[in-house]
């Protein structure tokens, strides 16, 4: 999925974990370490890499995106066609 929709999963942590610090610091007790979002985000995986994508590499995504929006929109074009024949 990271190849269609590289930015989808990483924002959504970033909004739970923003939710679960406004949780836990909502029912912490008084005078216990506040937390912060960086608590409740996941470690990379060993050996991943999250560097900065080169223009190749984005447009690739991009075309990859692209391709995937045509193809829903052959078969919904196809569905259409074969609905109105009945």
């Amino acid at each position: 999925m990271w190849e269609v929709e590289p930015w989808g999963q990483e924002a959504s942590t970033v909004q739970l974990a923003v939710i679960a610090t406004i949780l836990a610091n909502t029912n912490a007790k008084k005078g216990s370490k506040k937390f912060k979002p960086k608590d409740f985000m996941p470690k990379a995986p060993e050996g991943a890499d999250y560097g900065r994508l080169s223009p190749d590499q984005i447009k690739k995504r991009f075309e990859a995106i692209a391709e995937k929006f045509e193809e829903k929109e052959r078969t919904a074009a196809a569905r259409a066609r074969g609905s109105r024949k009945r």
